[in-house]
């Protein structure tokens, strides 16, 4: 039949959650005459409805980052509160795949409480870096250096700017320490001080690195790569010195006098000779030999590695001969541009007694080997001196004494004069009879040295009595000639001059006190 119905609640209306809500309707028939209004009741449960949460994974963070909203950053289809496990602020530690939580409860009833996740790697402390360059070129004798900002910047790592800051940084490696009284540091906040000694001049390089404070769990690295600077020290050229002969005595129309040797023992400036300031250790056995013992093999030689300009100290100890341990054999290298100039003994004992013994045996070889041992110096008649450099005794009577590098090329072996140039050489040292302790230093000059560029003579006293001259040449030769029946004394004044030049107000002349010098008969 026809008709309407007509609901409660009508269509289009959104109910509230909730079970057994009731539905009605009432049924109008057209034909009225015929049919009674109906009506009808229903009921239905209305469920609550899950809300949509979008959460994708956060990209990876630095360890040390704390959780924020960048992290915690999940959205819902419908107005609510987020609570997240961890919470905003937390640290979480080193590691990958780690869980983020959240719990999503709606504003409006209707909605069910949700639970989503995701996954964070949080990553490892990242290697810090650090700008800088090398400090300002000085002058020798600038004493107490401060460079600020040298470090003209710093980096944290990888996304670690705002997380860990400078730790401190790392000086090592320090070439020639003897020319510092200071030696370099470098403060946290960059600034770079130093020292220099007194009339110290040339280049010294030092390597640097930097430590953040952010540590190393779970394979952080902390500390950056080294970069290496130089630190350059300008030469000023200091006064030579030198000697003169006494008096000299000519007769009366003696002709032209020549005086060999009349200027002597010129020396130059402090450290102008190619000396250097300053000592390292290179090598200490240590009591008996037992802490760090040298090689006794003669074909494998412990490599001590590169000399340094000064004294370079081998502290050592040889046993009983031909026992185990009767010999120290080891290397070094004399870098391009210096020399081994000497070979001193600063300490020789015997830790049971000498018996009788006052010295061990050392040779020099070039190269990193030597051709010989101690068996094969007692009893092969086929030992040949010339297949090694030289070498010599050395004991008590050289502790303190004068160099003995020119005796071991003159005792034995193929033989030099000194000092040696730039190389590897091996030493062999062999005890002859009871154990003894020593100390040898090994001395490394500079090739480069100042000489005389000229002797000056001024202020003759009574320039009538002579005919040329007096005049000094760089060798160091007195020649005049006397005026003819002339006689009586002169006197004069002496200076030498070196070849260092006067840059940055160097010196170059040192002037001798006046002295007489002829005596015309």
């Amino acid at each position: 039949m026809g008709g309407n119905f007509v609901y409660t609640p009508a269509a289009g209306i959104e109910l509230e959650s909730g079970e057994n809500q009731l539905l009605s309707v009432v049924f109008n028939p057209t034909e009225t005459t015929r049919y009674n209004q109906a009506s009808a009741t229903a009921e239905i449960n209305v469920l609550k409805a899950d809300p949509v949460i979008t959460w994708n994974d956060p990209v990876a963070i630095p360890h040390g980052t704390l959780l924020s909203g960048t992290q915690l950053n999940a959205a819902a289809d419908v107005a609510g509160n987020f609570v997240y496990n961890p919470q905003v602020g937390v640290q979480l530690g080193v590691g990958n795949g780690q869980s983020l939580n959240v719990t999503f409860t709606p504003d409006d009833d209707n909605f069910n409480s949700a639970v989503d996740s995701a996954t964070i790697d949080v990553l490892p402390n990242q290697a810090p870096g650090f700008s800088a360059s090398d400090p300002p070129t000085i002058q020798e004798d600038a004493g107490a250096q401060t460079v600020a900002g040298f470090i003209s910047g710093f980096d944290a790592g990888a996304g670690e700017s705002a997380l860990q800051s400078v730790l401190t940084y790392a000086v090592s490696s320090i070439g020639h320490p003897g020319m510092f009284t200071t030696l370099p540091a470098v403060s946290n906040a960059g600034v770079l001080t130093y020292e220099i000694a007194a009339d110290v001049f040339g280049e010294s390089t030092f390597e640097l690195a930097v430590q953040d404070d952010g540590g190393t769990d779970s394979g952080g690295v902390d500390t950056s790569t080294t970069q290496t600077f130089t630190i350059t020290i300008t030469g000023v050229n200091d006064a030579p010195g030198f000697d003169i002969g006494g008096p000299v005595e000519v007769l009366e129309d003696s002709g032209v006098q020549t005086v060999v040797g009349f200027a002597t023992d010129f020396v130059p400036g402090q450290y102008e000779d190619g000396t250097w300031p300053g000592s390292q250790l290179m090598h200490d056995e240590g009591p008996n030999g037992a802490v760090d013992p040298l090689s006794t093999d003669n074909n494998n030689p412990t490599p001590l590695g590169s000399t340094q300009p000064g004294s370079n100290l081998v502290s050592g100890h040889v046993a009983n001969a031909f026992v185990s341990g009767d010999m120290d054999v080891f290397t070094f290298t004399v870098e391009s541009g210096f020399q081994w100039s000497g070979m001193y003994v600063d300490s020789y004992a015997y830790p049971n007694g000498p018996t009788g013994d006052n010295a061990a045996f050392l040779a020099i070889n070039t190269g990193t080997s030597f051709p010989y041992n101690a068996n094969d110096f007692a009893n092969n008649p086929n030992v040949d001196y010339n297949s090694f450099l030289g070498g010599t005794i050395f004991g008590t009577s050289d502790v303190g004494g004068s160099n003995i590098l020119p005796r071991a090329g003159n005792v034995t072996g193929s033989g030099f004069s000194g000092p040696l140039g730039a190389g590897t050489y091996t030493i062999y040292i062999q005890q002859t009879g009871p154990a003894s302790t020593y100390t040898l230093d090994f001395e490394v000059t500079s090739v480069a040295r100042q000489v005389v560029s000229s002797y000056e003579v001024s202020s003759v006293s009574v320039p009538s009595l002579f005919a040329s001259g007096p005049s000094i040449d760089a060798n160091g030769e007195l020649t005049f000639t006397p005026a003819a029946d002339t006689f009586g004394t002169s006197t004069f004044q002496v200076r030498v001059l070196d070849d260092g030049g006067t840059a940055n107000g160097g010196a170059v002349s040192y002037t001798h006190l006046t002295l007489p010098t002829s005596d015309l008969v």
